[in-house]
């Protein structure tokens, strides 16, 4: 713009310059005295609230790790994982058609291995088994069936991969003549779970009679990899029986 010249005092002197308004981050080392401190002073009370800020939260997560583990659980929650899975399935009624294909060839897959072997790779199996849609998977050929058994992600186990497809196929033709899976394998207990009040886990059978019965039903049907101990254990992962025991947080929902 247009160069003014700087006012004159009225002595005739140029008039002092007016006080520096900048922050002292601006400022740097020219300022000193009051301007700083109450910078600094500000800076403090940030620093202390943010330390404040990050102790309460801390507390809290202490807290929250505190009560997670006053929880008590059936013992075989051992990881995160497993907790997730003990609160939130085991044990709890499934009536939905894929959950309940997806339970069985999971319990099939586990035989002669541990629940969280299967867990920690249910991911993988979802996604190899097109997450388990028992109409694709009742289709699958030997070229799949060698895609399936290079992938390191899940049981790779030929009897199994090829248990799985059978079960697709008898699984639809249950549906077929029952209207549902659902209905056919909740006919067994009347669509009633059985509520269970064992002490500790050294008393939950690892087969009943019943499991012994549908297991027969299930193989005359044509289905593989389902023997009693397995079939009580989908019993137990779909919820037709409840086996939290007295000692479990769960065990007072029943």
């Amino acid at each position: 713009g247009a160069y003014r010249q700087r006012p004159l005092h009225p002595a005739g002197q140029p008039c002092p310059d007016p006080p520096d308004v900048r922050h002292p981050h601006e400022l740097g080392h020219e300022v000193c005295g009051r301007g700083v401190s109450t910078h600094l002073a500000a800076k403090r009370f940030l620093c202390a609230e943010t330390m404040a800020y990050g102790e309460r939260e801390l507390g809290i997560c202490r807290t929250e790790k505190l009560m997670e583990e006053l929880i008590q659980r059936c013992s075989l929650a051992t990881t995160d994982l497993y907790k997730e899975y003990h609160d939130n399935e085991w044990g709890k009624p499934v009536h939905d058609e894929n959950k309940l294909f997806e339970m069985l060839i999971l319990e099939g897959m586990q035989a002669g291995l541990s629940w969280l072997t299967i867990l920690n790779k249910r991911e993988a199996f979802r996604i190899a088994f097109d997450n388990f849609d028992c109409k694709k998977i009742a289709l699958y050929d030997d070229a799949k069936i060698e895609k399936l058994m290079q992938n390191s992600r899940i049981v790779r186990n030929r009897l199994k991969i090829k248990s799985a497809i059978t079960n697709a196929q008898q699984f639809i033709k249950i549906q077929e003549s029952y209207g549902s899976f659902d209905s056919f394998i909740w006919s067994y207990v009347d669509g009633k779970p059985i509520l269970n009040q064992f002490q500790t886990e050294t008393d939950i059978p690892a087969r009943t009679a019943l499991s012994d019965q549908i297991s027969k039903d299930l193989k005359k049907l044509g289905f593989k990899f389902v023997g009693s101990t397995i079939i009580y254990a989908y019993m137990q992962a779909i919820g037709i029986v409840n086996d939290h025991v007295k000692g479990c947080h769960l065990y007072a929902n029943k």
